[in-house]
């Protein structure tokens, strides 16, 4: 027989008849499942078997007791709400304050109540409840184990059904096993599970410039809607992930904004009163280099210099006057913008060294992602 039947639904269903008779062996147990996308070489029929086989285990894990996280393992965990940063917000007469600081990452009465939990897959991916349970230390297992678990009407030691962490970019594109201790599932408590985590980013600050929906002016089409609320439902994964490692996080809507930030928290830790952030986060659309870009030279510019542009059409002004040229030895002098130093630089935080960083299981330094 081969491995590909021994996981279609009539023989799922033949396996899980001792459970159904006996005792919901998954309450209290909590489960994401996340099967992998379409497989090189795969076609329909094989995809539409996967589809059905994990439709049929959401099932069986309903009826055994278990609860299943359709959106992800953040519904066992509080809101995170991401307070806007001191410079862009609305009340500019309010300092920070200890007090301010955002809370721990807490579990909600639901997720306090949980006993196991973890992610049931068919391969590793790159997919986000993936990265949470990377993220949270949570057990990523085979479908096998709760098909077994099923069969025997029994929980099972799930150590033998870890799945890979994924594909390390930093190791060549190899494949990495996890490190994960093993305990047993039956005992198992979520709360005890997640304080176990590594917080990798413990004690990090990080600014987030995401810009929003809301800072579009004009009429939107439904299709830009739509995909607006998908990227901000993107950018929420990875603000949770940056929580549950440990992180600090305050947002900002654009590079302008980002700038006064980082400059008011840079002068505070120089006055003793504060800390400077640690990482920026931006997302795809916005340049991370835009912010650490000093003014630029532009002192020595001479006569030839101007008669250069002039010749080219550039010593024109947009009404196609011509500017007043400048005398022999003429020092360009910056406005009180430009002479300020540029900003300090610091380490920038993005998608896919969050991504690497988890499959790794530590976190990469940013020199060593440049690497890569």
């Amino acid at each position: 027989m081969s491995r590909s039947s021994l996981l279609k639904p009539n023989r799922i269903s033949s396996m899980t008849a001792p459970a159904q008779r006996g005792t919901k062996i998954f309450d209290g147990m909590a489960f994401a499942i996340s099967f992998q996308s379409k497989r090189p070489g795969e076609n329909p029929e094989q995809h539409n078997a996967r589809m059905e086989t994990a439709a049929n285990i959401e099932k069986r894990i309903k009826q055994a007791g278990g609860r299943i996280l359709d959106n992800g393992f953040d519904e066992l965990f509080e809101p995170i709400l991401v307070q806007p940063a001191a410079s862009s917000s609305k009340d500019k007469t309010h300092n920070p304050s200890p007090s301010d600081e955002p809370p721990k990452l807490l579990l909600n009465n639901i997720g306090r109540d949980t006993g196991f939990t973890a992610l049931i897959a068919d391969g590793h991916s790159r997919k986000v409840k993936y990265m949470q349970a990377l993220a949270l230390g949570l057990p990523i297992l085979a479908s096998r184990w709760v098909i077994t678990c099923l069969s025997s009407n029994s929980i099972i030691d799930w150590s033998p059904y870890l799945l890979a962490a994924g594909q390390s970019a930093f190791l060549g594109d190899a494949i990495l096993s996890r490190n994960l201790q093993p305990y047993d599932a039956s005992t198992a408590k979520l709360v005890e599970t997640v304080a176990r985590r590594g917080c990798w980013l413990g004690g990090s600050r990080i600014l987030l410039v995401v810009s929003t929906g809301g800072d579009k002016k004009g009429r939107r089409t439904q299709k830009e809607k739509d995909r607006e609320k998908a990227e901000e439902g993107r950018k929420m994964a990875y603000v949770f992930l940056a929580r549950v490692l440990g992180a600090e996080l305050r947002r900002v809507g654009n590079v302008d904004e980002a700038k006064k930030e980082l400059e008011r928290a840079e002068k505070e830790a120089e006055d003793g009163k504060g800390k400077p952030y640690d990482w920026v986060y931006v997302d795809g659309k916005t340049d991370g280099a835009e912010l650490f870009t000093g003014p630029a030279a532009m002192v020595g510019e001479s006569d030839a210099g101007n008669a250069s542009a002039s010749a080219s059409g550039a010593g024109k002004d947009k009404k196609g006057k011509k500017r007043k040229r400048q005398s022999v030895g003429y020092v360009y002098e910056p406005t009180v913008a430009e002479k300020q130093p540029p900003l300090k630089k610091i380490r920038t935080l993005s998608d896919e060294l969050v991504i690497q960083s988890l499959i790794l299981g530590r976190m990469i330094d940013e020199e060593e992602f440049r690497s890569i």
